[in-house]
């Protein structure tokens, strides 16, 4: 069974491929995509420092 840190991983990966191809097909920057990143972003950050101890794979 998948660990939470490799769902958690894939899930920040995937957020931020998500809105990187929004932008690309649609050409345009506003505030959705920023706020859409946060939260991947911040996933991606603290799994991988703060918490990464914590979970073990």
């Amino acid at each position: 069974m998948l660990g939470k840190k490799c769902v958690g991983n894939a899930y920040g990966i995937f957020g931020v491929a998500n809105n990187v191809l929004g932008v690309a097909l649609l050409g345009t920057i506003g505030v959705g995509n920023v706020l859409g990143l946060v939260y991947p972003v911040l996933t991606l950050a603290l799994l991988n420092s703060v918490f990464k101890d914590d979970f073990p794979n």
